[in-house]
């Protein structure tokens, strides 16, 4: 395995008679490597691909999403970095390869890290070790195929945007959890119209549900009855906070919410939500 990860010219000029030769010492190393080598480069970089027609093995380019814009090729792997959201001392992202979605948490907010650390993943994924180990020798949390985004809000808050559908107990559970892995971060608050689909069992779900979250959400905001009468009746606490209307979710989720908040939006809420509250930029 061979990998390369900086291919600015300018930088190694004084290395080198021209920039022919230096483009030269890259192949030096892929003609060595033989055709059952994989050739790992980042997105970056300039070198065609086309100038690795020589080399039979695997290709595998790592960057972000938007940035890898190489047509599909025999024996080449795409490694996309996308959805990345970072705090003062965090971050997160979204790792797209052989097709697993893999969201990774870093407690570092340098997001020139996330595509060395990825090169270090794949690298040893590729030698067959699993992204479940790897996360666990790294000491960094990691989870699979997860069907929520995260975006930055316009107040420096990271949001948790699960509100695409009626939630259920094991979807919002799932959430919250995820939410509660996230590092170096202040409250998280839950914002929610309530589990639908539970019937006459609400009541015995609500109290679960409510032990199953402590300590992991600060506050909740809704415009859920059941949920608010649970919470008062299991004096679990938890800072609640009922609403009626669309602009009053609106107007206490910026009210109680400031710089490395987390807030989960959870179930069927309003899309006018998301618009308001999330950074434009």
């Amino acid at each position: 395995i061979s990998i390369i990860t900086d291919t600015n010219y300018s930088r190694y000029i004084g290395l080198f008679k021209n920039k022919e030769q230096y483009e030269g010492s890259f192949y030096e190393i892929t003609n060595s490597m033989g055709e059952h080598g994989t050739l790992i480069l980042n997105s970056a970089h300039d070198l065609k691909l086309d100038n690795f027609t020589n080399f039979h093995g695997e290709k595998v380019v790592v960057g972000e999403d938007e940035e890898i814009k190489i047509k599909t090729q025999k024996n080449l792997s795409l490694a996309k970095i996308k959805d990345i959201v970072s705090s003062d001392s965090a971050i997160s992202f979204v790792l797209n390869f052989k097709g697993l979605n893999i969201r990774f948490n870093l407690k570092s907010n340098n997001k020139f890290i996330v595509e060395l650390f990825t090169l270090g993943i794949i690298t040893a994924s590729i030698m067959g070790v699993d992204f479940e180990e790897i996360s666990r020798i790294l000491g960094v949390k990691y989870f699979k195929e997860l069907d929520f985004e995260i975006i930055n809000g316009d107040n420096g808050t990271i949001i948790v945007n699960n509100s695409f559908e009626n939630t259920n107990y094991k979807k919002i559970t799932s959430s919250i959890n995820f939410l509660n892995s996230l590092q170096n971060t202040n409250k998280k608050i839950l914002v929610t119209n309530g589990i639908k689909g539970l019937g006459k069992f609400k009541k015995e779900a609500y109290k679960n549900f409510l032990l199953e979250i402590g300590g992991k959400v600060d506050i909740i905001i809704t415009n859920d009855n059941e949920l608010i009468k649970a919470i008062k009746t299991e004096n679990i606490f938890f800072e609640f906070i009922k609403v009626q209307s669309l602009n009053e979710f609106i107007y206490q989720i910026r009210s109680h919410s400031k710089k490395n908040d987390v807030i989960l939006l959870e179930g069927d809420l309003s899309p006018e939500i998301i618009n308001d509250i999330r950074s434009q930029q």
